[in-house]
């Protein structure tokens, strides 16, 4: 890290709905503003997500959400459509966690796949529809087998 980099921890909502984009290596990034703090001391602070987690952060969060962003932050400067001088926060984020996605606000989940249904393939410590590193073995002597002969 040089001496001038700042790392920063920062919790708070979503602006807007993030916007995935794709950088000119071609891997995944996200772009984002979140709102850090309440009442008059509001910072609007833009992030940018890199790294593998980028698909899954996408999906979880959106305007009005919380998150937990963590990165380092540098000050950017740039000139607004007035032509009057600009300052604010920028973060290159490496870690974001949604926050606040429980009960009603948590997202729904993806469908598993079919487990076995003949319980006679299933070997009774281990997950449904995994048979010795296997998918279900469901054939008609399954059901003759014991689970010594299985092991």
């Amino acid at each position: 890290m040089s001496d001038h980099e700042i790392e920063c921890a920062l919790a708070g909502r979503l602006t807007a709905d993030p916007v995935q984009r794709t950088g000119k290596s071609g891997k995944p990034w996200l772009a984002m503003n979140v709102a850090v703090g309440s009442g008059d001391a509001v910072k609007f602070v833009s992030f940018a997500l890199f790294g593998d987690s980028v698909p899954e952060v996408a999906e979880r969060l959106r305007k009005g959400g919380r998150a937990y962003v963590e990165g380092k932050i540098t000050l950017r400067q740039w000139t607004g459509q007035d032509g009057q001088s600009r300052a604010g926060l920028s973060v290159s984020s490496f870690h974001v966690v949604p926050l606040g996605q429980i009960g009603r606000r948590r997202p729904a989940r993806t469908k598993p796949q079919a487990a076995c249904t003949n319980p006679a393939a299933r070997d009774w410590q281990r997950p449904p529809g995994m048979l010795h590193g296997e998918g279900c073995q469901a054939s008609d002597n399954a059901g003759s087998m014991s689970n010594a002969e299985r092991t």
